[in-house]
């Protein structure tokens, strides 16, 4: 198991033990790529299909959000930085006053990785 998923993993033990939990792994979701359509700039929602449709009412229903990646490349994952990328819509004040936070872990230097994720957060 790798060392991202221990993390999670424990993080994930102790959070359900005192709040309502879920894990998503965006590996099992058909997330497909932003088109830079600017759809969303107008209407506040993403017109493009697949499960993103599935996870947009659960961002807007939580609490927390807490993202997580290894260090890829010196960045995100590939699947992060499209999740990311089809939640712009919802940035623009449909998550504010949400806690959120991340998780990274790699070999190498991870400031750039860290630095992606926080500049989505804020």
């Amino acid at each position: 198991m790798g060392t991202l998923r221990i993390y999670l993993r424990r993080l994930w033990k102790f959070l359900r033990e005192k709040y309502e939990t879920e894990i998503i792994f965006l590996k099992d979701y058909d997330i497909k790529l932003c088109e830079g359509c600017h759809y969303c700039e107008e209407n506040k929602r993403c017109i493009i299909g697949g499960d993103m449709q599935e996870l947009y009412p659960k961002l807007k229903k939580s609490d927390v959000i807490i993202l997580s990646s290894p260090s890829y490349m010196g960045g995100v994952t590939s699947r992060l930085r499209a999740f990311m990328e089809r939640t712009w819509h919802l940035r623009k004040g449909q998550l504010e006053g949400k806690i959120g936070t991340y998780i990274v872990v790699g070999r190498r230097k991870i400031g750039s990785t860290t630095d992606e994720i926080e500049e989505y957060l804020t």
